[in-house]
């Protein structure tokens, strides 16, 4: 009851500065509100509008920039989510979703250094810690992004290429060496993810049951799916 309780209020309630309540503690901010009909409204990535509490009328608005026919379905926009996102929150995905990622972790990489004996290891994580691109490491529908790339760039420069770095990983055509070492890195890891999304694909389809609701067994493949395309995706 609990739990499906907090589904009702997280998928319907939306942003709202309030004074704190005494009966909540004081370690978060009050900030989620009900907004009547609210939910009725389907989400699209696409859709162009701006929402939020009105003080002037006291009211909930939602605007679009978007044109609409009579009697056409207004869409709006619960955020740039993935669509594994989507579903852990909503219970649904959207086909060809633009913001649908799959996270490179830290971990990995340095297992993908340790496994190519990457020298000067230490140097190369602290530089890259001391510019702040330890992070948004991940593939895209577009492949690898462009911090994750950056980043494996610079893990395989040799010492020469280091002193120079920031010169070195934003000039590919003065140092042709660099893309090449870099994507055998990203294929290294990438090949460890695929291997473990064949096997949640097999895990999936092993436990699915008759009780099972079709429509979420259909998704949980599609997830697979969607995760492996993007992997693919980045081999290239």
């Amino acid at each position: 009851m609990y739990r499906w309780a907090w589904y009702v209020i997280n998928t319907r309630s939306v942003f709202y500065q309030s004074e704190q309540s005494e009966y909540l503690s004081t370690d978060e901010p009050d900030t989620l509100a009900l907004a009547p009909f609210l939910d009725l409204l389907n989400h699209s990535p696409s859709a162009n509008i701006k929402a939020g509490f009105n003080t002037g009328t006291n009211c909930y608005e939602i605007s679009t920039s978007d044109t609409y026919k009579a009697y056409d379905q207004v869409f709006i926009c619960y955020g740039c989510h993935s669509n594994e996102k989507l579903f852990l929150e909503y219970g649904f995905c959207v086909p060809g979703n633009c913001n649908d990622t799959v996270e490179v972790l830290y971990d990995d990489i340095l297992k993908a250094c340790n496994h190519f004996s990457i020298q000067h290891l230490s140097k190369k994580i602290a530089l890259l810690q001391e510019h702040g691109l330890l992070k948004s490491l991940m593939c895209t529908n577009e492949g690898l992004s462009w911090n994750l790339l950056s980043v494996l760039k610079v893990l395989v420069m040799d010492w020469n290429q280091l002193q120079i770095w920031n010169q070195v990983y934003t000039n590919d055509v003065a140092f042709p060496d660099i893309i090449p070492a870099a994507k055998k890195l990203a294929h290294w890891i990438l090949q460890q993810y695929l291997a473990e999304n064949t096997q949640h694909m097999k895990h999936v389809e092993k436990i699915i049951s008759n009780d099972d609701n079709p429509q979420h067994v259909t998704i949980a493949r599609q997830l697979i799916s969607i995760e492996r395309d993007i992997l693919m995706t980045s081999f290239q």
